[in-house]
C-alpha cells in the first residue's frame, strides 16, 4: 500500500522559493553583507544605433590602407626609393656630353712681360664626350637599376609588416573583447547561483559558508570583468599606435571573423614564397648590383677613349667682340689613355667586386632557408590550431552539459556548492579555449599570408 507524502507548510514554502523566487527576496541583512557589486559596464549612447553607425565600420583592409599612408616609416622608404631614382638620372649623365663654359678678363697696370694690352679677356667652351670607358658606365648603370629595385622591395616589404602588425592587432582588439564576453557570462552565472544558495541559507537548507563560497568566487570574477576591460582598451591602445589614428571599438568591424579562413594545400606555399617574398627579392637586387659593379671594375683593364672639342676667343677689351684685335681658335682632340701599372690596384679592386658577389649570394641562400623554416613552422601551427579548436569545441559543448546537469542537481539539493563553482569554472575556460583556438587560427592566416606577400600593395609595386 503506498504512503502519502504530508507537505508541511514550511516545505511548501521551499519549494516555491527554490522553483520560482531565485532573483528577488533576498534577507535584507545578509543582501547588505554578502551582496557582491557588479562589474562596471561600459555604457553607449542610446542616440547611436548599430543600424545607425552600420555606414561608418571599419574593415581590417581599410586600416591597413590607414596605417600605410599614415606611417612616417613607410614615408622614409618612398624617400628611398626617390632617391634611388635620383642615382639613377646622376649615373645617366655619363652618357652625355659634358659643355663648360669659361670668361677670364684682366687689367694691367702698367707693361706686363706677359700681356700686350691693358685690358684683354679670354672666352672659351669645351664640349667633351666619353666614347669608350671598358662599358664602365653601362654597367654602373644596370648596377643603379638594380639598387632602386632592391629599395623598391624594401618598401614592399615594410608595407606588408605594416599590414601584419594592423591585422594581429585587429585580431587582438576581437580576442579581448570576446574574453570579456565570457567573463561578464561567468560573473552572471555565478551571481545567479549566489541569489539561489542566499534563498536556500534563509530557509535553511544551505549553510552560510556555502553562500560564502559563491560570493567568493562572484567576486573574483567581477575583478577578471575588470581586467578583460582594460585588455580591451589596452589592445585598441596598441591598434591606434600601429594605424596612427584613432580608434572607436563601436566602429570596428569583426564579421570577417565569422567563418574560418580557408587554406591552399601545404606544397602550394613555397613556390609563392620564393617568386613573391619581399626581402628575398631584394636580395637578388643586391645580388645583381653587386655582379654589375663586378663588371664595371674591369673596366680599369681597357683604355679610355675621349673625344672634345675648344674654342677659344681672345680681345683687347672686356666685352667680347668690343677690341679691335680679335682672335679666334677652335680645335678637337680624341684622346686614347690606357693604364699599365698601378701596383696592382685595379685587380685588387676586381678581385673585392666579385667577393661582394659571392657574399650576397650567401645571404640570399641563408634567407631562402629561413623562410622556408619559418613557412614549415607556420603550416604546422595551422593544423594544431585547427586541430585545437574542434578540441575546444567538443570540450565546450560537454562542459555546457556539465553545467546543466549540476544547476539541477543544485536546485534539487543533492550537489554542492563546490560543483556548481567547478562548473561555471569548466564552462569559462571551454569558452576561453575555443577563442583562443579560434583566434589562433586566424593569427597563423595572418602570418601565412605575410609569408607569401598576400596582402594587397598599394604603394610599393616592385616585382
Amino acid at each position: 500500500m503506498k504512503r502519502l507524502l504530508k507537505l508541511t507548510p514550511g516545505m511548501i514554502l521551499t519549494v516555491i522559493l527554490l522553483l520560482g523566487v531565485s532573483g528577488t527576496g533576498t534577507h535584507p541583512v545578509e543582501a547588505s553583507n554578502m551582496e557582491s557589486p557588479a562589474p562596471q559596464e561600459d555604457q553607449t549612447p542610446e542616440s547611436e544605433s548599430p543600424e545607425s553607425r552600420s555606414f561608418d565600420h571599419q574593415t581590417l583592409e581599410q586600416l591597413m590602407s590607414l596605417a600605410v599612408h599614415n606611417r612616417e616609416k613607410v614615408q622614409q622608404y618612398v624617400t628611398n626609393v626617390e632617391k634611388s631614382k635620383e642615382a639613377i638620372r646622376f649615373t645617366k649623365g655619363a652618357f652625355y656630353p659634358s659643355v663648360d663654359v669659361s670668361y677670364d678678363g684682366n687689367h694691367f697696370n702698367g707693361n706686363s712681360i706677359n700681356a700686350v694690352y691693358d685690358e684683354n679677356h679670354c672666352l672659351s667652351a669645351a664640349v667633351t664626350l666619353n666614347v669608350f670607358s671598358g662599358f664602365r658606365d653601362y654597367y654602373n648603370l644596370k648596377a643603379e637599376n638594380e639598387r632602386h629595385r632592391f629599395e623598391a622591395y624594401q618598401l614592399n616589404a615594410v608595407e606588408q609588416d605594416i599590414k601584419l602588425d594592423v591585422a594581429l592587432a585587429f585580431l587582438q582588439v576581437h580576442r579581448t573583447q570576446a574574453y570579456l564576453k565570457v567573463a561578464e557570462h561567468a560573473w552572471r552565472l555565478l551571481e545567479k547561483e549566489y541569489r539561489n544558495a542566499l534563498l536556500k541559507y534563509k530557509v535553511g537548507i544551505f549553510k552560510k559558508n556555502d553562500a560564502l563560497k559563491i560570493k567568493v568566487q562572484m567576486d573574483d570574477a567581477a575583478q577578471e570583468v575588470n581586467r578583460a576591460k582594460t585588455a580591451v582598451k589596452k589592445s585598441l591602445n596598441d591598434l591606434a599606435q600601429i594605424v596612427a589614428a584613432e580608434m572607436d571599438a563601436s566602429r570596428l568591424d569583426f564579421t570577417r571573423f565569422d567563418e574560418l579562413p580557408a587554406f591552399q594545400p601545404e606544397t602550394a606555399y613555397e613556390p609563392d614564397l620564393l617568386s613573391r617574398r619581399s626581402e628575398l627579392n631584394a636580395l637578388r637586387s643586391a645580388r645583381e648590383a653587386a655582379e654589375m659593379k663586378a663588371q664595371s671594375a674591369r673596366s680599369a683593364l681597357y683604355p679610355q677613349v675621349d673625344l672634345s672639342t675648344h674654342y677659344y676667343s681672345t680681345n683687347d677689351e672686356y666685352r667680347p667682340a668690343a677690341g679691335d684685335e680679335i682672335e679666334h681658335e677652335f680645335a678637337v682632340q680624341l684622346q686614347v689613355s690606357l693604364n699599365v701599372f698601378d701596383g696592382y690596384r685595379k685587380y685588387a679592386d676586381i678581385n673585392r667586386a666579385r667577393l661582394d658577389v659571392r657574399n650576397a649570394g650567401y645571404d640570399v641562400a641563408e634567407l631562402e632557408r629561413e623562410l622556408k623554416t619559418r613557412l614549415d613552422n607556420i603550416l604546422l601551427d595551422v593544423d594544431v590550431a585547427l586541430q585545437n579548436l574542434a578540441v575546444a569545441q567538443t570540450s565546450e559543448t560537454e562542459a555546457q552539459e556539465n553545467l546543466r546537469i549540476t544547476q539541477l542537481q543544485f536546485q534539487k539539493g543533492v550537489t554542492t556548492s563546490t560543483e556548481i563553482l567547478d562548473a561555471i569554472a569548466f564552462l569559462s575556460r571551454a569558452q576561453f579555449n575555443v577563442i583562443h583556438a579560434r583566434t589562433q587560427v586566424f593569427e597563423n592566416h595572418f602570418h601565412l599570408t605575410r609569408m607569401i606577400e598576400g596582402f594587397e600593395r598599394e604603394i610599393g609595386n616592385a616585382r
